[in-house]
């Protein structure tokens, strides 16, 4: 199986499947997972059949398809990357964050979870504004995002949230066009998506 629903899984694969045979670059199955979506150009492969990367992928795959095609100057900023960024950029303004630090010290683990408080922000549209009204600890989060945002486009860095982003805005421009679109899996688009 698909590591899905037996019933919902097969369902949606035969969907995309039918449209599929028909249509391969004009259909795409979006799935949450990279894990799923190499299972699924396997099953199709082991049936015989030929799988264009772009027509089975997860969002992130296909946004970064977009951009390498399109714009591809920009570089995604993950993990590690991303840490030492939000590590310099707290590092660098110590004296006006105090909330990132005790004892003199960058509070230590909690990196990951800024990370995402920052993409999640991205994906959501919430602005600079809406953080200052939060209080002392909005208007310092929101120093950080804003530092963080300047320095990864001064770069052309793109985290998570940032890269669907552009890649809604090459789309329209890009000339790929889907006649059928299946998405399965657990997924809850935020409004960058």
């Amino acid at each position: 199986t698909l590591g899905l629903p037996q019933c919902m899984s097969d369902l949606a694969l035969e969907e995309f499947l039918r449209t599929y045979v028909a249509d391969p670059f004009g259909t795409l199955l979006l799935l949450p997972t990279p894990s799923l979506v190499h299972q699924v150009r396997r099953r199709m492969a082991l049936a015989g059949m030929a799988v264009a990367s772009t027509s089975v992928s997860t969002l992130e795959e296909l946004a970064r398809q977009l951009l390498d095609v399109h714009d591809p100057g920009h570089v995604l900023l993950e993990g590690a990357e991303a840490e030492t960024l939000l590590r310099s950029i707290l590092m660098e303004g110590r004296d006006e964050l105090p909330i990132f630090f005790r004892d003199g010290e960058l509070r230590e683990g909690f990196l990951p979870e800024l990370l995402v408080l920052i993409s999640t922000c991205g994906g959501y549209g919430v602005g600079n504004e809406r953080l200052r009204d939060l209080g002392e600890r909005g208007a310092q989060l929101s120093t950080v995002l804003e530092r963080y945002a300047a320095r990864a486009g001064a770069e052309a860095w793109l985290d998570g949230s940032a890269l669907l982003r552009r890649a809604a805005q090459l789309l329209p421009s890009s000339g790929q066009r889907y006649s059928k679109v299946v998405g399965f899996g657990h997924y809850e688009p935020m409004p960058a998506h």
